[in-house]
């Protein structure tokens, strides 16, 4: 799950406690955010996914952490990061959604 990235945090550095202890922190932090997400609508997303007619209200902070390519697009002088909207060609909407719900609820 964690990998030795640089400028990222290790599995070793973010826990200490028992391989238990680690599971049931994650889980309880995946459970938090997604019940954050789906009941809040001052939650929204704050990066906008455009895909082939269909809007995905994505978290910068969560797309970045999960995926280094948008990591990458979101942490440059490219106009997505400055614009805060990503257009995808390459995948049709029923792709894009499932990596969405993938990527945000951590599931």
């Amino acid at each position: 799950m964690f990998q030795n990235v640089p400028g990222r945090f290790t599995k070793k550095a973010l826990c200490s406690k028992s391989e238990k202890g680690q599971a049931s922190a994650a889980s309880f932090l995946a459970k938090d955010l997604t019940s954050l997400m789906a009941d809040s609508t001052a939650w929204n997303g704050d990066v906008t996914i455009f895909c082939h007619g269909e809007v995905f209200e994505v978290h910068k902070i969560i797309l970045a952490a999960r995926s280094r390519v948008f990591a990458r697009m979101l942490d440059t002088d490219m106009k997505e990061a400055e614009m805060s909207f990503i257009r995808i060609t390459d995948f049709n909407s029923k792709a894009m959604a499932t990596f969405v719900r993938r990527v945000e609820f951590i599931i």
